[in-house]
C-alpha cells in the first residue's frame, strides 16, 4: 500500500514537472508562479489523501503564506522584492516539512532551524531517486507483467535513439531528397527539446521529492535531532570574556561618541572623511557586530546549561545589547545623513529596513533567551522575517524611493533621472504622477526613458503577467 501511495507521489511529481516546464520557462516570473505554487498545493492536498496522510489539515497552514509570497511575484517588480519573495515562500513550504516531522515551531533553537532548512533542501534534490528506486516495490505492485512489457518496450526505444539518430544523420546527408523529406516530416528544434526535458524533469525530479519529504516523514533522517554537548562552560569563564568585550564596546562607543554622533558638521570639518565612507563604515559595523554578537550570546547561552549558571550571563549579555543599540542608532544616523544628502535607493532603503529588522530581534532575544525562554526565540525571529517581507510588498519600496526623492526636489536637490528611471515597474505609475513637480528638462528626460522602456510593443507571454508591469504600461500610455 505504501508502494503505491508513494508512486502516487511520482504521478504528481510528473504532473507538476509538466506543469512547470509549460509555465516556467516564460520568465521574468509573474502569475505563472503562484500557479505553480497552487499547483505544489493541489499535489500535497491530493497525495497526501491518496496515501491516508494522518497529519491533520490543520498542520497545512504553511501552504498559505507560501502562496502568499508567490503571489507576490506577481504583484511586485522590484527585484529585490522576487528574491525575497522567493526565499519566504522556501521558507515557508520547508515550514510544512519540520511540521510533518513533529516539529514544534515554538520549542527548538535557532542552530535546529538552520538544521531544518539544510535538511529540507537534502531532501527535496534527493528524494526522487529514493522514490523511484528505493522506495517503490515494483514488483509488488499490480499489474506487474504490464508493467514489464512497458519496461521492455521503454528500455527498447532508449537503446534504439542512439543507432536512429546516427544512421538517419547518414541518410540525409547520402540523399538531398530525402534529407528534405525528414526535415518536411520532423520539424524539431533540438534545442528547445532538451530545454523543455531538463526543465520538465527538474521540476519534477525537486517536487518529487519534496512530497517525499512532507508525506513520509519517518523515512527520512531526522530534521530535529537532540544532540549533547560537546563541552560545558561556568559562569566565571563566560562572564570574564563577556565582561571584557564589554569593555572593548564600551571603549569603542567612549572613543567614537563625536563621530557616531557628530552629524553632518562634523563630518565636513573632519579631514579624509565623506558621507560615503561615514555611511558605510557605520553599515558595516553593525553588520559584523551583529553577525558576531548574536551567535555568541546564543551559544554561551547554550553552553551554560543550567539556569543557575546564567545570572552574571544574563547581566553582562545586557550591557553588550545596550551598547549594541547605540552602535545601531549611530548606523541608523549616519544612514540618514548619507539618505539626505544623495537620495533614496533601493540599497539604502533595504539597509534601513534591515537595521531596524535587527533592532526588533534583539529586543526579542533579551525577551526570550535572557529571561530563560530561549524556544521561543527562534521562531519569533522566523516569523518577523516573514512578515518585514509581507510588509516591504505592501508598502511598495520603490515607490516610496520615488516619492522620497522627488520631495527632496522642493529644497533645491537633484533628481537623479536615470536612477528614477531604472527602477521596476512598481516606481512607475508614482513617477508618472509626479512628473509635473519636476524642473522642464527633468521631466523630458524622463519621459523619453520611461517610453523607451515601457512603451516598446514588444509581445509578451501571458505567464510571465505581473501586476506592477501591466500598471507600468498603463501609466507610461498616460504620457503625452
Amino acid at each position: 500500500m505504501e508502494s503505491k501511495a508513494k508512486l502516487n507521489i511520482v504521478c504528481a511529481a510528473l504532473a507538476l514537472g509538466i506543469a512547470g516546464d509549460a509555465l516556467l520557462r516564460a520568465t521574468p516570473w509573474g502569475i505563472n508562479a503562484l500557479l505553480c505554487a497552487g499547483a505544489l498545493a493541489w499535489a500535497v492536498g491530493w497525495t497526501g489523501r491518496q496515501s491516508k496522510q494522518t497529519m491533520p489539515v490543520a498542520d497545512y497552514w504553511p501552504l498559505l503564506p507560501a502562496c502568499v509570497f508567490a503571489a507576490g511575484l506577481a504583484w511586485r517588480d522590484s527585484a529585490t522584492l522576487r528574491i525575497l519573495d522567493i526565499a519566504a515562500f522556501w521558507l515557508s513550504l520547508a515550514m510544512l516539512v519540520w511540521r510533518a516531522q513533529g516539529m514544534l515551531f515554538t520549542a527548538v533553537g535557532p542552530t535546529k532551524y538552520l538544521r531544518g532548512i539544510l535538511e529540507t533542501a537534502g531532501h527535496t534534490l534527493v528524494g526522487f531517486p529514493h522514490l523511484m528506486f528505493r522506495d517503490i516495490a515494483w514488483r509488488e505492485m499490480p499489474g506487474q507483467i504490464a508493467l514489464k512489457q512497458a519496461s521492455a518496450a521503454l528500455t527498447g526505444v532508449v537503446l534504439a535513439v542512439p543507432f536512429l539518430l546516427l544512421f538517419g544523420g547518414l541518410f540525409m546527408t547520402a540523399d538531398v531528397a530525402y534529407q528534405q523529406l525528414i526535415l518536411r516530416l520532423v520539424r524539431v528544434d533540438f534545442v528547445e527539446l532538451s530545454e523543455h526535458f531538463l526543465v520538465g524533469m527538474g521540476c519534477a525530479w525537486l517536487a518529487g521529492g519534496y512530497l517525499r519529504a512532507v508525506l513520509f516523514p519517518a523515512g527520512q533522517p531526522p530534521v530535529i535531532s537532540e544532540t549533547g554537548r560537546i563541552s560545558s562552560l561556568g559562569a566565571i569563564e563566560v562572564g570574564v570574556a563577556l565582561g571584557l568585550l564589554n569593555l572593548l564596546f564600551l571603549s569603542f562607543v567612549i572613543v567614537q561618541f563625536r563621530y557616531l554622533f557628530g552629524g553632518a558638521d562634523l563630518v565636513e570639518v573632519t579631514p579624509g572623511i565623506t558621507y560615503a565612507e561615514h555611511a558605510r563604515r557605520g553599515f558595516f559595523e553593525l553588520v559584523t557586530v551583529s553577525a558576531l554578537v548574536l551567535p555568541l550570546l546564543l551559544g554561551a547561552d547554550w553552553l551554560l546549561g543550567a539556569p543557575g549558571r546564567k545570572r552574571a550571563f544574563r547581566a553582562q549579555a545586557a550591557v553588550m545589547i545596550l551598547l549594541l543599540f547605540v552602535i545601531m542608532t549611530s548606523a541608523l544616523q549616519r544612514m540618514r545623513l548619507y539618505q539626505n544628502e544623495f537620495g533614496l535607493t533601493e540599497l539604502r532603503l533595504y539597509t534601513t529596513v534591515f537595521m531596524a529588522w535587527l533592532v526588533l530581534i534583539f529586543v526579542w532575544f533579551a525577551a526570550t533567551v535572557l529571561r530563560g525562554n530561549r524556544a521561543p526565540f527562534a521562531f519569533g525571529t522566523l516569523i518577523s522575517g516573514l512578515a518585514t517581507i509581507v510588509t516591504l510588498n505592501i508598502l511598495n519600496p520603490d515607490a516610496l524611493i520615488v516619492r522620497a526623492n522627488v520631495a527632496r526636489t522642493t529644497e533645491g536637490r537633484h533628481f537623479d533621472v536615470p536612477y528614477a528611471a531604472s527602477l521596476s515597474a512598481d516606481a512607475v505609475p508614482d513617477l508618472v504622477s509626479l512628473v509635473p513637480q519636476l524642473k522642464t528638462e527633468d521631466q523630458q528626460n524622463l519621459i523619453s526613458r520611461l517610453s523607451a522602456r515601457w512603451r516598446s510593443p514588444t509581445k509578451t507571454d501571458w505567464r510571465s503577467w505581473n501586476l506592477s508591469r501591466s500598471k507600468a504600461g498603463r501609466a507610461v500610455e498616460q504620457l503625452q
